[in-house]
């Protein structure tokens, strides 16, 4: 309580009544790049890294594993390499993962919305403004849509439930994806 809501959580609240038998492996580490995912040095791990532990587990339980998610690369933008890394790195993690999972394991993974829209919107009051760091972000979403694409991994789409790109002005005075 208070630290199972993550959307992995969810998602296994919203189906483990039609599946009895599945259970959540949860491998996630809070504020990991796409290098220490894959070199590890953020949360520890017996095989080393987060993505080792991965793939020792999809290969330890082989067809038991319905779905994996992956939930990587915004970090990489805020606080570690940028698009440089995870061009580095994401190819190299979503391989491992492909190639130690059983070929009919679904890996999703999920593109973004962009927390600071309401910092730009409060900090200008600029539609302009608010559209360059959208129109920023959908680039992103696009460039990370791509390598996914690369290893027939599918993609939550999260720009489109959080309305990323909508700013219609809404009666509060706020456009909707603030």
């Amino acid at each position: 309580p208070g630290y199972n809501q993550g959307y992995a959580d969810q998602l296994f609240k919203l189906t483990r009544d039609r599946y009895e038998q599945l259970r959540e492996v949860k491998l996630g580490c809070a504020g990991e790049t796409t290098t220490t995912l894959r070199f590890g040095g953020l949360c520890t791990y017996e095989q080393g890294s987060q993505r080792a532990a991965a793939e020792a587990f999809l290969e330890e339980h082989g067809d038991e594993v319905a779905l994996v998610t992956i939930d990587i690369a915004g970090n990489d933008v805020i606080s570690g390499g940028g698009i440089t890394e995870i061009a580095a790195n994401l190819p190299t993690i979503l391989g491992a993962l492909r190639d130690a999972a059983s070929p009919s394991v679904q890996i999703v993974g999920m593109n973004y919305y962009h927390p600071f829209l309401p910092l730009v919107w409060f900090q200008t009051h600029d539609l302009g403004a608010l559209q360059a760091e959208v129109s920023s972000a959908v680039a992103f979403n696009d460039f990370l849509e791509g390598i996914f694409q690369a290893f027939g991994v599918e993609v939550a789409d999260v720009e489109s439930a959080f309305s990323l790109t909508d700013l219609t002005m809404q009666a509060d005075g706020l456009p909707l994806n603030v």
